[in-house]
């Protein structure tokens, strides 16, 4: 089974999940687009399971998720409830599965399960009532994360979990959060959390809710905007509005710095790690940007291209870059220098803050205005020749 989501909006970082590697069964130079589809106003990524997608959007008001068929775009089923239009107009997290279970958080503060066979209600929760928290100015951004039995929130100062089965609080905290989403870590046994409030980064025990570590984060706007980098023990943090980025590793209930680098910086979109070293694109919205290759080891920089504010992804040792004009630029991630293999136009208009997803060799992107577009770059089956059968000598 192929299952790969991204948790991605204006204020959450990039996340791939469970992506299966796709080695030779696909090329940049056959890239063409399959189909198209209008889901509202904002900036959700997709979930895609085997062929089915699940994202979301808004229009009049009104939340919609979809399920489509990610083969065709049709319509399989959707899911409506009200959500006024916040400053960023529509949903910036992306729905999450797990089970037969799609959970899906709105910027509003409510948590919906839905079954993601037929989009049936199965329960639903305001989580700011619930755990009287207060709306910050750019509303919730987070996606749900699953551990185990629990969904996690980033809500309160080290956030909230809830029982994926029914809904209820399993326990909260209180104070002023960060937009990114949780990232899960540890064991089975003892699953752990890490969570970015407005002010610091946090280590939390699921089960819980027990903050085991923090680090001091503080950002000029408050706005913690990027989801961490999360490799085994350690964490990669960052916010274009500050003047450095740091490696952090969590050893014997404490968060110690590692390195520190003024080089990569980006504001709400993450990175990727390849084979030992980190490509991100460095920069501010609606700006010119650089595209940057740090060794995760000890941060120094690799290599360096200039280009627009984009958002990226990473199959098969190749970089897909994703501009905020809806140009997508293939490029091979390599120590020496960014090969430019391709470069594919959309037929997206602006923003494109989304990054693209990779499954079952499709290349799925969107734009805030709700158009979201499925590009195929299948390999071509080359034909083998047919020989015709040798003569029959005459007698």
């Amino acid at each position: 089974m192929l299952r790969q989501w991204m948790m991605i909006g204006i204020f959450v970082a990039g996340m791939t999940q469970g992506t299966t590697r796709a080695k030779d069964l696909w090329s940049p130079k056959t890239a063409k687009v399959v189909w198209k589809a209008l889901v509202g106003v904002g900036y959700s990524s997709v979930t895609v399971d085997e062929d089915r997608l699940y994202t979301m959007g808004n229009k009049s008001n009104k939340d919609t998720v979809f399920c489509l068929n990610a083969k065709t775009g049709k319509i399989i089923w959707k899911y409506t409830y009200r959500c006024a239009l916040g400053k960023y107009k529509g949903s910036r997290a992306a729905p999450v599965l797990d089970g037969g279970k799609l959970y899906v958080m709105s910027d509003q503060g409510e948590l919906f399960c839905l079954d993601a066979t037929m989009g049936k209600l199965v329960w639903r929760v305001n989580l700011l009532k619930v755990t009287k928290n207060s709306k910050k100015e750019w509303l919730i951004a987070s996606s749900p994360a699953i551990a185990g039995d629990f969904v996690l929130l980033n809500m309160g100062s080290s956030g909230v979990a809830v029982h994926k089965a029914t809904g209820k609080l399993a326990w909260k905290s209180k104070g002023r959060s960060g937009y990114a989403s949780p990232l899960v870590f540890g064991s089975k046994e003892k699953p752990l959390a890490v969570i970015s409030s407005e002010k610091k980064l946090n280590v939390v025990d699921v089960g819980t809710g027990k903050v085991l570590a923090e680090y001091d984060w503080k950002v000029s706007n408050k706005v913690n905007a990027a989801t961490p980098l999360l490799v085994k023990d350690q964490i990669f943090i960052t916010s274009a509005s500050e003047k450095h980025s740091l490696l952090l590793r969590f050893s014997a209930g404490a968060l110690e710095p590692v390195w520190e680098s003024d080089v990569l910086k980006y504001y709400f979109n993450s990175c990727v790690v390849v084979d030992g070293y980190i490509f991100g694109v460095d920069g501010e919205r609606k700006r010119k940007s650089v595209l940057r290759c740090l060794s995760f080891k000890d941060g120094t920089e690799a290599q360096s291209k200039e280009m627009s504010f984009a958002s990226l992804s990473e199959n098969d040792g190749k970089l897909i870059v994703l501009d905020e004009a809806g140009t997508l630029h293939f490029i091979r991630a390599t120590l020496d220098s960014f090969d430019d293999l391709y470069t594919f136009k959309t037929g997206l208009k602006k923003l494109c803050w989304t990054p693209p997803v990779f499954a079952n060799n499709m290349i799925y992107c969107r734009n805030s205005l709700g158009a979201l577009v499925a590009i195929s770059v299948q390999k071509e089956k080359k034909v083998a020749d047919k020989k015709a059968p040798p003569k029959k000598d005459k007698k």
